[in-house]
């Protein structure tokens, strides 16, 4: 009697550890999610926040990089944004991370991860945490060799777009897909909808 009390006793604090955790991913849930800055765009090396959108800015070194990327067919711009997630509830949430996918309107031009170290914890009653994302959107599947100067004009129009997220006033969707610990396991949970608008 005296060794199963001590092994029922675990069981129910392993038990009662799981449900908090569930408790924390359901939180999770009832978030609210908007883009707050962009922290960084890149492509070729070009620092698109150090050296703005404008290319007839570009010096020659800049330009040598941007050609040397096409040529080798590297058209895969690196992006890095944070998310605010707000917690309204009355107890925390929290997650390990996640995945997206990120859509342009109606096509799809990217995917990422979240890039925390940490689990990511949002505090309850209106408590707000930063979460660093970062994606990568490669234009060669945009590109339409039949219509250069759309393509051309498209690719420009997403990169300045990508600048402004935040702003509230861009059509980028993400579909997010949060990853949450059970046990000694990552499950991934369903995906959610977060829209710049």
């Amino acid at each position: 009697m005296k060794k199963i009390l001590p092994v029922t006793l675990t069981v129910i604090l392993m038990l009662f550890s799981q449900s908090c955790e569930l408790m924390k991913m359901y939180n999770m849930t009832n978030c609210d999610f908007s883009f707050q800055r962009v922290a960084g765009i890149s492509w070729a090396g070009i620092d698109f926040m150090k050296n703005g959108f404008d290319y007839k800015l570009l010096d020659v070194s800049t330009i040598a990089k941007c050609t040397k990327a096409i040529v080798n067919k590297d058209f895969t711009v690196n992006c890095a944004l944070e998310l605010k997630a707000t917690n309204p509830g009355k107890k925390d949430a929290a997650l390990e991370g996640f995945d997206y996918i990120l859509y342009y309107g109606n096509d799809k031009i990217g995917d990422g991860v979240s890039t925390n170290t940490t689990k990511i914890v949002v505090p309850a009653k209106g408590g707000a945490t930063t979460i660093p994302m970062s994606f990568r959107v490669n234009f060669a599947d945009l590109l339409d060799i039949k219509h250069p100067v759309q393509s051309g004009e498209k690719m420009v129009n997403i990169i300045r777009d990508i600048s402004k997220m935040g702003d509230g006033n861009t059509p980028f969707v993400v579909k997010l897909r949060p990853h949450f610990r059970v046990g000694n396991s990552i499950v991934n949970g369903p995906y959610f909808t977060i829209r710049d608008n």
